[in-house]
């Protein structure tokens, strides 16, 4: 069975004679040259195409790709504005707080960061240090080291 088969009906109507009589009037008498075969062959094959047509199953990128041309340039346009986002958004300070002065001994269970401190601030054991909170980055620890040598050296 072929698709011809599965589509074309063998049902023949019973010719009406009102029908065929309302045509003639609202179209004139039937042409005697007609060739009604090639008519009937022409009109099922532009039918049969037409419904082929509409059977084709689009594989999934020509599906996707109406979809795909409105969607990528509102990609591009939300990246764009993220970046400029961003550029413009400054950053933040690192967070390094003094927060109180203590000795050495006066703290002996601190925080990492805290050890940190006192490790830098007072090499020795003694003098004053700085409770840190926050992180530790380069900047800090240059800056910590020279306060404690510049208090070493009073």
């Amino acid at each position: 069975m072929t698709i011809d088969d599965e589509r074309e009906s063998n049902i023949e109507p019973a010719p009406d004679p009102v029908l065929r009589a309302a045509l003639r009037d609202a179209y004139g008498a039937q042409p005697a040259g007609t060739d009604w075969a090639a008519l009937r062959a022409r009109t099922r094959d532009a039918a049969l195409f037409r419904l082929r047509g509409r059977a084709r199953v689009a594989p999934w990128w020509e599906q996707a790709t109406p979809l795909a041309r409105r969607l990528l340039p509102l990609g591009a346009l939300a990246a764009a504005a993220a970046f400029a986002l961003a550029m413009v958004t400054p950053r933040p300070a690192p967070a390094v707080v003094a927060t109180e002065t203590t000795a050495w001994a006066a703290d002996p269970i601190g925080s990492a960061s805290d050890r940190i401190a006192d490790a830098v601030l007072a090499p020795n054991g003694s003098g004053a240090v700085t409770t840190v909170t926050g992180p530790v980055d380069d900047d800090w620890l240059w800056n910590a080291t020279a306060a404690a040598h510049a208090a070493e050296q009073r």
